[in-house]
């Protein structure tokens, strides 16, 4: 029997798009969050797809229900919007992946190996309803990033992580700052800053952040914002501030190629590390 899967999303093109590239499963569809929870409570699945732009509410609110409910079941979501912004929503709402439209289109592997991935990794989950979970957040933590927050986003972002705790230090980095920065592999230790980079872009940033935290208008929730770019824009770095499930406020720094010659990455990599 084909392991089942429920697809929540209104556009037809793309159900039948997604559905054809996940031949090896059941696929069931609908086109609403709301009928889609309902649908899901009614069989079981291993897997939800849900897309971020739906008719009565968004993923987002859609995996929150989910969640709140205490129903472990993966869920993937897709979107249009290729935003690292929301990517963060979507993991910090309980989302086990995230994928953008336009990087399923272009490859088309990208979604069936995703769903093996997930439901591989979901193991021997029996059922929908488990007692308690990590998913389970009281209303003054909703928006601070737990643990399985950091593992889930360090995991699925398809651009370079690196976090920084408030005393400017590496504390946490995926795969792709490893390739990008020639970071160490993770082993739980703690990096000074200018591990990732020179001096001299560590002073652009802390100029940049000083002038960015001056205006308190920039900041809601204490996060916030700003773009900068290294290297002749060989390199872009966007820099986030989330607060953690301590109360601590974490810099995020995602960093993206704008070009795609591997030697002129590795050129790029080379100079920007110390």
């Amino acid at each position: 029997m084909k392991p089942k899967i429920l697809l929540i999303e209104d556009n037809r093109d793309h159900q039948k798009i997604i559905s054809r590239h996940l031949s090896d499963y059941e696929v069931e569809i609908t086109s609403r969050g709301s009928t889609g929870l309902e649908t899901f409570l009614k069989a079981e699945f291993e897997l939800i797809i849900v897309d971020y732009d739906l008719g009565d509410m968004n993923g987002i609110d859609f995996v929150k229900l989910v969640r709140e409910q205490n129903i472990l079941t993966p869920v993937l979501m897709v979107s249009s919007w290729d935003n690292i912004e929301l990517e963060i929503e979507a993991v910090h709402s309980g989302a086990n992946f995230f994928i953008s439209k336009d990087r399923l289109w272009k490859n088309h592997k990208v979604l069936a190996e995703a769903v093996s991935a997930i439901i591989r990794e979901a193991g021997k989950q029996t059922g929908p309803k488990q007692a308690e979970s990590d998913y389970s957040k009281s209303p003054q933590n909703a928006r601070e990033f737990t643990a399985g927050d950091w593992i889930r986003l360090l995991r699925n972002i398809d651009q370079s992580l690196v976090v920084l705790n408030q005393n400017e230090e590496i504390v946490l980095w995926n795969d792709k700052a490893i390739e990008m920065f020639g970071l160490p592999q993770f082993r739980g230790q703690t990096l000074p800053m200018d591990s990732l980079m020179s001096i001299e872009n560590i002073r652009r940033i802390r100029k940049k952040m000083s002038s960015v935290s001056a205006d308190r208008n920039n900041f809601k929730n204490s996060s916030g914002e700003f773009v900068i770019d290294f290297r002749e824009d060989n390199l872009r770095l966007q820099i986030l501030s989330i607060k953690g499930d301590s109360g601590s406020v974490y810099m995020l720094f995602i960093g993206t190629y704008l070009i795609e010659n591997k030697e002129k990455m590795l050129e790029i990599s080379n100079a920007v590390a110390v």
